[in-house]
């Protein structure tokens, strides 16, 4: 097979002995052969989009995002208006942290109306990663309602209807995808959590048989605990409860790889190095009205803040952005060229840079999810890092 092929005909590489052997050295987890193979392809076929889009793949699966993003941009070079690569790619660009692009390219996707569930789960999950929940609720509606009985688009769907604050709906969602795929621990989890379970309505002898029915990781033993200890707690057992508690307690901290005193030591580093004097003498920041950040402890009543606040008809709730610390940390990344930096390096680094670049390309990033109103909220609790 020659490099001569079109967009319009290049279908006729998936049969090809060399495109079934990369994407079987896929599927099966060898990436490396796949990538060898499927580098080799791309060489002979450079016209098939469909080599461009498992290159693509294979770069994800490898972490690879910025070689991912290049492979999807061939593809898209050769069919542009092909709705599963505008929508891996939207997913790509999110996973950059390039969210207007990202949205761009998923509201492209949208509008070519795909008509394939799995499709409209990538757009769906490209929105949730920009924060766009209501699209991407809408996407999981649409995947769910191609594909009834997939256990992944039932789940999707739940969780979007669960931050929505449909609990009712989600627990729909979560029972069927428990039905589907009754190993699911992470559902058993999330259904638990949808409300209060009362002594006549619960899931505590389904767990519990769950539980029991034989050997789990330890993950899936704590996920099954938790939920029980819950539920429990909610009909005031109190005692099961907390043997059920401390079990996936046990679990989660045998496995546990945290030291407090690491985080405290890095919060110690940005005391000392952010003095007054210091960021007083430092250029000054960008001056916009725009960004009403929110800060508090879990539970301490930041969202009743930022309902509050978002109520108002000048101001729009962004939920909790990534944007901040992305934008501050990218310039170091690139002048470093590692994201490997130790702490006191690091808060060094950020001394060094411009704020006011920093202030305005945090507020240009939100504008896919803000523009529409003069003001916006963010919530993100580790902004207080910043």
């Amino acid at each position: 097979m020659n490099g001569g092929h079109t967009a319009a005909d290049d279908r006729p590489v998936r049969r090809s002995p060399a495109y079934a052997e990369a994407a079987r050295a896929f599927r099966s987890g060898n990436i490396p052969r796949a990538r060898e193979l499927c580098a080799a392809l791309a060489q002979r076929c450079p016209d098939a989009a469909d080599v461009w889009s498992l290159r693509a793949a294979i770069a994800v699966a490898e972490n690879d995002f910025r070689s991912a993003l290049a492979h999807i941009e061939n593809a898209q070079r050769l069919e542009p208006d092909n709705a599963g690569i505008l929508a891996h790619k939207a997913n790509t660009l999110a996973v950059l942290r390039q969210f207007t692009e990202a949205g761009s390219a998923a509201d492209r996707a949208l509008q070519l109306n795909p008509g394939h569930a799995d499709i409209f789960a990538t757009i769906g999950t490209a929105y949730t990663k920009i924060g766009d929940h209501e699209k991407s609720m809408a996407c999981f509606h649409r995947a769910a309602d191609h594909a009834p009985d997939s256990a992944s688009h039932q789940y999707n769907l739940g969780t979007a209807l669960r931050f929505a604050g449909e609990f009712e709906a989600a627990e729909r969602c979560f029972d069927r995808t428990i039905e589907l795929r009754p190993g699911d621990c992470e559902t058993w989890y999330a259904r638990s959590g949808l409300r209060t379970q009362t002594a006549g309505n619960n899931h505590i002898t389904e767990l519990e048989r769950r539980l029991n029915a034989g050997p789990l990781n330890w993950r899936d033993e704590m996920l099954l605990c938790f939920s029980l200890a819950k539920e429990l707690e909610d009909i005031e057992q109190w005692d099961r409860a907390f043997g059920y508690l401390k079990r996936g307690a046990d679990r989660r901290r045998e496995n546990m790889r945290y030291d407090v005193q690491r985080d405290c030591n890095k919060m110690k580093e940005i005391a000392a190095a952010f003095t007054p004097q210091k960021l007083l003498s430092n250029n000054s920041g960008y001056p916009s009205s725009r960004p009403i950040f929110i800060l508090g402890l879990p539970r301490a009543g930041s969202t009743l803040v930022e309902r509050t606040l978002s109520s108002h008809s000048d101001v729009t709730s962004a939920g909790e952005l990534q944007n901040f610390a992305i934008e501050l940390m990218r310039p170091v990344y690139v002048n470093a060229q590692t994201t490997r930096i130790p702490i006191d390096e690091l808060v060094a680094e950020t001394l060094k840079l411009d704020f006011s670049a920093i202030g305005k390309s945090y507020v240009e990033s939100t504008r896919y999810l803000t523009e529409s109103s003069p003001c916006f909220t963010d919530k993100m609790p580790q902004n207080f890092l910043y």
